[in-house]
C-alpha cells in the first residue's frame, strides 16, 4: 500500500511513463519493414541505467514484459542493468560500462533497443556505430532532454522526463486555494 504522497506521486508518474513506453513499442512494432530479422525471432536489447530491485526500473521492466506478452510474435529479451545509482566512479564506467559490455554486446545483432534513464542513452549515444549499427532505438526517462542530445543520429524516439512544475502548481492552487 502506497504510504505517503511521495509514493502515490512516483506510482503515478511510473504508470505515466511506462503507458508513454508502451505506446511508443506499438509505434515501434507496427513499422514491420524495421525489423532485421525476417522470421524467428526478434531480438530486444532493453537496458537500463539502474539496478534490479529499484522501484522505477522494476516499473518500466515490468510495463516492457507486459508490452510484449502482448504481442503474438515471438521476442527474445535480453535484459541488461548499468547499475549506475550504486557505481559513479570513472573507473567503472570505462572498465565495466565500455569493456564487458561491449564485449558481451558487439557480436550480437539487435531488431530494437529500448533504454531506460539518461546512463543507458549516455552508452548506447558513445557506442552506437560499433554495437548498435542503424537499430531503431527507443528511450524512456529522460531528464533534461534536449533534441540536441540525439541530433546526427538517425532511428531514436522515446520519451523524455520532462515535469511540469508551473501546472502542477496552478492546479495544486486550483484543487486546495
Amino acid at each position: 500500500m502506497l504510504s505517503t504522497r511521495r509514493d502515490r506521486r512516483i506510482c503515478c508518474g511510473l504508470r505515466w511513463g511506462v503507458s508513454m513506453l508502451l505506446i511508443l513499442l506499438l509505434i515501434v512494432f507496427s513499422a514491420g519493414p524495421l525489423w532485421a530479422h525476417h522470421g524467428g525471432h526478434k531480438h530486444v536489447l532493453i537496458l537500463h541505467s539502474y539496478h534490479p530491485g529499484l522501484a522505477w526500473t522494476d516499473g518500466i521492466m515490468a510495463g516492457i514484459q507486459e508490452a510484449f506478452a502482448e504481442k503474438s510474435e515471438d521476442f527474445q529479451l535480453h535484459v541488461e542493468y548499468l547499475d549506475t545509482r550504486r557505481y559513479q566512479n570513472s573507473a567503472y564506467f570505462s572498465a565495466i560500462l565500455n569493456a564487458i559490455l561491449h564485449d558481451k554486446l558487439e557480436d550480437r545483432s539487435f531488431d530494437l533497443v529500448l533504454l531506460s534513464d539518461n546512463e543507458a542513452l549516455n552508452f548506447v549515444l558513445g557506442h552506437r556505430d560499433n554495437l548498435f549499427g542503424k537499430t531503431p532505438i527507443v528511450f524512456c526517462g529522460i531528464n533534461n532532454f534536449n533534441p540536441s542530445m540525439i541530433s546526427g543520429f538517425r532511428g531514436f524516439t522515446g520519451v523524455a522526463e520532462s515535469p511540469a512544475y508551473g501546472e502542477t502548481f496552478e492546479l495544486a492552487l486550483r484543487l486546495h486555494p
